[in-house]
């Protein structure tokens, strides 16, 4: 798989990543790493808390600053 926002920019550049918003295979240099934290509900009385990576593209951590900064308000 190629890198999405490379290859529209006419570069030709292997993906190590998929966005989890867009699905949009990234490259090492266009990826956006973040850490996500998570807290489940399985059972009642049993939450399962964790940290996991979110891989995202360029277009999607654009879009989604600009929704958290028309919830917060910032």
């Amino acid at each position: 798989m190629q890198c999405y926002d490379c290859s529209a920019r006419g570069i030709d550049r292997q993906a190590v990543a998929t966005c989890t918003n867009c699905g949009a295979g990234l490259c090492a240099e266009c990826v956006r790493s973040d850490v996500g934290d998570h807290l489940l509900r399985q059972t009642p009385g049993n939450p399962s808390h964790h940290l996991t990576r979110v891989m995202r593209c360029g277009s999607c951590e654009a879009a989604l600053g600009m929704v958290n900064q028309a919830i917060v308000g910032v």
